[in-house]
């Protein structure tokens, strides 16, 4: 079973938060929110408030009452199992990786098609 990071809520809500998703349960019922999901947290305009709204890749917002002892803590946590799974990979120059396979493939060091399997890997084609 998955570990419970944080456990946050107040007056019969309750937000549980794992490393791959949040859990959110209103008096009645349980919704899941994947972290692939979520594209920012937005955080109350003046501190003492008890909600947070989640903001997902679709622009849809969901507000969750996390307590207000809980909210910046709430937003640490889930701020950096965010930054966590993202996993930027880094930017490439097609154009330089072209060059770089070409003078490869000309001087033998790789065969025609070698050269044409990881141009079409470059390309996405």
């Amino acid at each position: 079973m998955e570990e419970l990071i944080l456990k946050a809520g107040t007056l019969g809500f309750s937000v549980l938060v794992y490393s791959n998703r949040i859990e959110y349960k209103p008096i009645f019922g349980k919704n899941i929110i994947p972290l692939n999901k979520i594209n920012d947290i937005e955080t109350p305009p003046v501190w003492g408030t008890s909600w947070v709204n989640i903001v997902l890749n679709s622009g849809e917002k969901i507000q969750l009452t996390v307590g207000t002892n809980n909210v910046k803590k709430f937003v640490s946590v889930v701020s950096g199992l965010l930054e966590q799974n993202s996993n930027p990979k880094a930017p490439t120059n097609t154009l330089d990786d072209l060059e770089k396979l070409s003078k490869l493939k000309d001087k033998g060091i790789i065969t025609q098609k070698e050269f044409d399997k990881k141009k079409k890997q470059l390309l996405n084609l």
